[in-house]
């Protein structure tokens, strides 16, 4: 399926005021924190399905309940979060969710750790935001949707001055309307570090993914249904301290996604600088591409996109503000599982199937293209919503055009029962 590209442009505005209580217990520290959130911004997103196109105003209630359990090498937190979204244009796209993430660290000798995380969500929404300023917005149409995923991953001494990071997990997305397509990822990855200096550090990292899709007819428009495709990226790792309070981290590298369809390659990058003036105080910004699971339409998209976040909190108070802004682009078309439609050997009774589902939905018309001696283009080939092979022998283009136009003429007679077809 041909899968227009995403784009998302919007600033965050939110004030929280936090209680803390904290209870020494033993060895332990027992922190229970809850976060009242009010926040508005400016939400673009609204013109992909057919609303305004110049964006709406949206605000946002949430109450963060975070608990953290910590002792000198271990630490346990677990927040839950409810959140109701207002529009101030498109009442009809207000939401309501809530969600629930676990964690758990430890650290080892030097610099060997170990974390656990688990986050699960249910969702009656139209723009799903992420905890991470660096990643892009699913906006689709409201639907009820269910999402849970486990990370396990952690970092052991390789030498004395080198580490290796690693990563495994999974998870699952499921939607209850029938236009959007539930889906499942696994992935791992590992990467190998060396500190030149107190300031410097340089690696590789190596890394694996699988999206996974459930089997779906053909969508509204006759476009095909997303196909599981791997991704395999290898990077360049490295970062640089200017100071104690800045510093900057890098992943540059390709990455390579093959599924049915066809293969590609495509620059992977994540750059991002901090700065911590205070322990009140965070700035960070950076820029970002790599292959993400997708918007529930169509398969994987290439993520690219730039973002800068600012957190202010008062000590004395307990107020803390966050502006985030970002830019992101979601292209379907750059990746196999999105922008170009599996080779089809189609019965006639399997292309009268096509028609009479094209006619049901009220499609306005089909195309039906057929490349010369040499093929279509690649860029008219990745359009394609259907692709259809006529035989495995290679055919004169004229007599291609006769066979199509006597098979539509077929399917049509078997779509209206007449005796013709035997």
């Amino acid at each position: 399926m041909s899968t227009d590209a995403r784009r998302r442009l919007g600033a965050t505005l939110a004030l929280a005021t936090a209680g803390c209580l904290v209870a020494p217990a033993g060895a332990a520290e027992t922190v229970f924190r809850p976060v009242f959130v009010l926040g508005a911004y400016h939400d673009g997103n609204t013109a992909i399905i057919g609303k305004d196109d110049t964006g709406d105003d949206a605000f946002t209630g949430a109450l963060d309940l975070d608990f953290e359990r910590a002792t000198q090498t271990t630490t346990w937190t677990l927040n839950y979060r409810p959140v109701y979204t207002a529009y101030r244009k498109n009442d009809e796209l207000d939401y309501f969710g809530h969600s629930a993430h676990v964690g758990f660290s430890k650290k080892f000798s030097g610099e060997s750790s170990f974390n656990v995380d688990a986050a699960a969500s249910r969702t009656d929404r139209q723009g799903v935001r992420p905890f991470r300023p660096d990643q892009a917005v699913n906006f689709v149409e409201r639907n009820t949707e269910t999402r849970a995923d486990v990370r396990v991953g952690g970092t052991f001494q390789a030498g004395r001055r080198s580490a290796i990071d690693w990563d495994v997990g999974g998870g699952i997305t499921t939607y209850e309307t029938a236009d959007l397509v539930d889906n499942q990822f696994f992935g791992g990855g590992a990467g190998w570090r060396y500190e030149f200096s107190e300031r410097n550090s340089l690696g590789f990292g190596v890394r694996g993914d699988a999206y996974l899709y459930d089997e779906t007819p053909p969508g509204p428009n006759c476009e095909p249904p997303p196909v599981d495709t791997g991704a395999t990226t290898a990077s360049v790792l490295g970062r640089h301290d200017f100071s104690p309070k800045s510093s900057l981290q890098y992943a540059v590298g390709a990455t390579y996604t093959n599924s049915d369809l066809r293969s590609d390659t495509n620059m992977s990058a994540d750059i991002k600088y901090s700065h911590q003036p205070s322990e009140f105080s965070e700035l960070s910004a950076g820029v970002r591409q790599g292959v993400g699971g997708g918007t529930g339409v169509g398969g994987p998209t290439l993520d690219r996109g730039a973002y800068v976040a600012y957190k202010l909190r008062a000590a004395r108070s307990g107020l803390e503000a966050n502006v985030l802004a970002g830019v992101w682009q979601r292209d379907g078309e750059a990746i196999n599982g999105a922008g170009a439609a599996r080779t089809n050997a189609w019965s006639s009774a399997d292309l009268a199937k096509f028609i009479g589902d094209c006619e049901l939905r009220s499609v306005g018309s089909v195309a039906f293209l057929i490349g010369g001696s040499y093929g279509l283009p690649r860029e008219v080939s990745a359009r394609a919503d259907v692709r259809l092979s006529l035989s495995a022998m290679t055919l004169p283009h004229r007599l291609a055009r006769v066979v199509l136009a006597e098979q539509i003429y077929r399917a049509y007679t078997i779509l209206r029962g007449e005796p013709y077809s035997h």
